[in-house]
């Protein structure tokens, strides 16, 4: 099966790493429009993966050039 997540590792625990990337992304001008929790909604439905979190952003200016 093909691969569909951009994973970075790092020593942070998930939560932390979703706080920092919505930091980092206020900071350079983009708004946390959810994260998406695919660990719970999957597991939901019978199957059991590692902790995986999907924020999506926006920024308008790039978001109105599409």
């Amino acid at each position: 099966m093909e691969k569909f997540d951009y994973t970075v590792e790092t020593t942070k625990g998930v939560e932390e790493a979703v706080a920092a990337i919505e930091a980092k992304a206020q900071e350079k001008g983009f708004r946390v429009l959810h994260v998406h929790d695919v660990q719970t909604t999957l597991a939901a439905k019978g199957f059991e993966i590692e902790p995986m979190k999907i924020v999506e952003v926006c920024n308008a200016k790039f978001a109105s050039q599409v």
